[in-house]
């Protein structure tokens, strides 16, 4: 190279850095690039330059040079600029993150390895997600280590033959002037043959057999591929390219909207704005190409971060079409590139239809099987009656392998789901007419409905997986939400989840399928007594009496309109409202209640039947609670026998075994209690989980038992654990959690804790008092401990207090 003329390195350094960086001192060029303060001193003076084109280019990363700046910096390093490059975008300096995958690359796309050796690479992913730009900063980042950086436009053969065309006369080959252009493209696969350690990039390609055809069967270069295509091979190695983490996009975004300088820390940033971020990150679902599209308009508009987010709740689909005045290497707005590839399968009804329904659902983890059926539903109380046809598996992979040409899709084979973005829904939406959208908003609702589960506990994992997708059908299929088949899911979704004590979600979901079956059956319906008995309960569990007992009366009143005297829901309804009587200490109207529930069931069912247990057992609490101990003995007994015949480790069998180990605790038959309420708590912890305020029975009435042998360590670990459990679940001011810290005071008073004790028994009093009123019996026991308390700090005789279980 001559090197006369050139200006010396040093001086061409030393003018970008103060010029272009003023900030940017000696110290910490020297830190960004690893090396000592006294290289870059040196190099400055002139003493010599780089050793290699790469530090050279580091350096020009580091101080942000464009194209000519670099090739200045290299030439005054005596080292020429790249002979062939031909990148036909600038390098975005708000490049973010990445590096996992660009890593990947360089380690793929070595240098110098034989083509057996060098498999082609594939970015792969839904458009706007960053392939060509993460294409770009490969070539920008790694350009030292190749003699050539190649660009072609690979949207079409035509297009490929033009850039072919433009290659040769790039690379200066004979027979651009031929009349068969033929003759440049195998002049170009011969260079592409000749040649080593260049690095071909084919951008946007559809049609990945086309490479074959472009390229010489063997060479010694590197070739990198972006493609919409999920799957590349055997062409290629695919590497996906998904959402920007959280990180990643809030940094992006900070830099797009110069909150941010380039290279400034993202701790840097106000809380106020990175909250802000991370909102807008959020909505626009990772997508770089969103993220940069909102950060656009914020700059060029001034609008600011939080009018931006009034104005997308109000005018997303507007947003999402403008892109903005200077769009940094995609053109097309996000609304634009995604409708563009909703026109690539418009031919294939299949994969329309897969995405159609997929718009109405929870965008991430749909379970696959919803598609594997076509679900209908007729009314038929006390539910629907159901039917259901099996559509070909075939058919359906068929469409996701189209869907996934497109990167529309993302299909999880290790947990059997499909995934979609979520701004593309909101396009296939907006492209969507107002029948279609009715059509495929019930046949997603009809779906969820048909494959969720009743809600038992064998059952929970099912009805996990498709809780997101149910809420979703309820909460956003706005045309189909007062459909039958809404109430029917909203029922089957809330009794889920009052089974998983999870009452605060599952309550207004009742609501709602009362207001829609109010609305299709009528007032007084069947259907609408089987969401009121479930509401009903519900409120039972948290205490709320009251309300409880109104809506369990409504009940029986409706099924007394329609149905026979001995029919089992007359039953049903019966030990419903007994048991909200049992509750409120009403033990006569209970017991009699009970007593015709059980008429009736061994009346229409057989002897060992489960609800029959359940009744047996509802009466043997009764009967404990009377102090009636031998009969409730005869009835738990009886409750054993027969659950042991069909569910041995059920939930509602540790309930049995925890109630006969409560009366064989009160007999002080405490060894016996001790083997059964371990037995017990197992259970329930296999079944419901370590959280469940159930558990806090079993801990309640086993750590009253230890209080009772003394054994107050014991004691004091299992009441604390099941009093912040009833907190966590069913609130502080729940009666139950009330009964908790109300042993744990007991259990303070026994060890003479008196200062600790006080406040928890007048806490309990207060809820106890609000929650029952004031003739309650449990206030009754709750005051009676506090005065034993007050006889006790005044030296006067010792009165008799109380505990409760359960």
């Amino acid at each position: 190279m001559d090197s006369s003329g050139i200006q010396p390195f040093g001086e061409v350094l030393r003018s970008f850095r103060e010029r272009i960086h003023p900030k940017v001192t000696q110290q910490r060029l020297a830190d960004a690039l690893g090396v000592n303060r006294q290289a870059v001193v040196a190099w400055e003076r002139g003493d010599y330059p780089p050793k290699d084109r790469a530090r050279v280019l580091e350096i020009a990363k580091y101080l942000c040079l464009n194209d000519e700046e670099t090739n200045a910096l290299l030439r005054a390093s005596l080292l020429d600029p790249l002979p062939h490059w031909n990148i036909p975008f600038h390098r975005n300096f708000f490049f973010t993150g990445r590096d996992d995958i660009l890593e990947q690359l360089h380690s793929a796309l070595t240098p110098g390895k034989a083509a057996a050796l060098t498999q082609p690479q594939a970015i792969s992913g839904l458009g706007g997600v960053g392939k060509t730009q993460t294409a770009i900063e490969y070539a920008y980042r790694y350009r030292g280590e190749y003699s050539a950086v190649i660009w072609v436009q690979a949207d079409s053969r035509e297009v490929l033959f033009s850039e072919f065309v433009k290659l040769g006369q790039l690379l200066n080959l004979p027979g651009l002037y031929e009349k068969d252009q033929n003759q440049v493209i195998n002049a170009v696969k011969r260079w592409l043959k000749n040649h080593k350690g260049w690095i071909l990039i084919f951008d946007n390609i559809e049609d990945l057999l086309l490479i074959e055809d472009f390229l010489p069967s063997d060479y010694q270069g590197c070739v990198l591929i972006t493609t919409r295509s999920s799957v590349a091979e055997p062409v290629a190695n695919t590497i996906e390219v998904r959402k920007m983490t959280e990180q990643e996009g809030i940094l992006f975004f900070l830099r797009r909207t110069k909150i941010l300088t380039i290279d400034a820390p993202i701790d840097q940033v106000s809380q106020e704005h990175y909250i802000l971020a991370e909102q807008i990150w959020d909505l626009m679902d990772g997508l770089p190409l969103a993220i940069d599209q909102a950060g656009a308009y914020i700059l060029e508009t001034g609008c600011g971060m939080i009018h931006y987010l009034e104005r997308y709740q109000q005018r997303r689909v507007e947003l999402l079409k403008t892109r903005g005045k200077f769009p940094s290497g995609h053109p097309d707005s996000v609304f634009t590139t995604f409708s563009l590839a909703l026109e690539k399968i418009q031919d294939n009804n299949n994969a329309l239809e897969v995405l159609y329904i997929c718009a109405f659902l929870s965008p991430d983890f749909i379970p696959e099987e919803l598609f594997y059926y076509e679900f209908e539903f007729i009314p038929k109380y006390p539910a629907f009656l159901m039917t259901r046809k099996k559509k070909d598996i075939v058919i359906f992979d068929q469409a996701i392998a189209i869907l996934k040409n497109y990167s529309l899709i993302h299909r999880d084979t290790t947990n059997n789901t499909i995934s979609l973005h979520r701004l593309l829904q909101a396009v296939i939406l907006e492209n969507m007419d107002r029948e279609k959208g009715n059509y495929y908003a019930k046949e997603s609702l009809k779906k969820v409905a048909g494959v969720f589960p009743e809600g038992k506990p064998e059952e929970w994992i099912k009805c996990e997986r498709y809780l997101a997708q149910a809420r979703h059908c309820v909460e956003n299929n706005l045309a189909d939400r007062f459909l039958p088949e809404t109430g029917f899911l909203l029922n089957k979704v809330g009794f889920y989840l009052t089974q998983r004590a999870r009452y605060s979600e599952a309550a207004p979901l009742y609501r709602r399928a009362l207001v829609i079956w109010k609305d299709w059956f009528g007032l007084d319906s069947l259907y609408v007594s089987v969401v009121l008995s479930n509401l009903a309960a519900l409120y039972c569990d948290q205490g709320q009496y009251s309300r409880a007992k109104k809506l369990s009366q409504q009940v029986l009143k409706i099924r007394e309109q329609h149905l026979e005297p001995n029919h089992l829901d007359i039953a049903q309804a019966c030990d419903g409202l007994a048991t909200v009587l049992y509750n409120e200490g009403q033990y006569s109207d209970a017991e009699s209640l009970y007593q015709q529930v059980l008429t009736i069931r061994r009346l229409q069912l057989p002897p060992n039947h489960p609800a029959i247990a359940d009744i047996l057992d509802h009466m043997g609490r009764l009967y404990y609670s009377l102090g009636k101990y031998d009969q409730a003995e005869q009835m738990y007994r009886e409750v054993i026998v027969i659950s042991e015949e069909y569910k041995p480790n059920h939930r509602k069998f540790a309930l049995y075994v925890n109630n006969l180990a409560s009366l064989y605790h009160d007999q002080k038959r405490y060894s016996d209690a001790e083997l059964l309420y371990k037995r017990a708590l197992a259970i329930c912890e296999d079944q419901l989980g370590p959280d469940h305020p159930d558990i806090a029975t079993n801990l309640n009435d086993l750590a009253e038992l230890y209080r009772e042998q003394g054994k107050c360590t014991e004691a004091e670990t299992l009441h604390r654990r099941a009093h912040m459990m009833r907190v966590c679940v069913l609130g502080p001011d729940h009666i139950s959690t009330a009964q908790t810290l109300n042993n744990l005071a007991l259990l303070y008073h026994d060890q003479h804790r008196y200062s600790e004790a006080e406040p928890l028994y007048r806490q309990v009093l207060t809820t106890w008092k609000q929650q029952l009123g004031e003739d309650h019996l449990d206030v009754a026991l709750c005051l009676s401990n506090l005065q034993g308390f007050v006889v006790i700090n005044t030296s006067m005789p010792k009165q008799k207090y109380y505990s409760k279980r359960h």
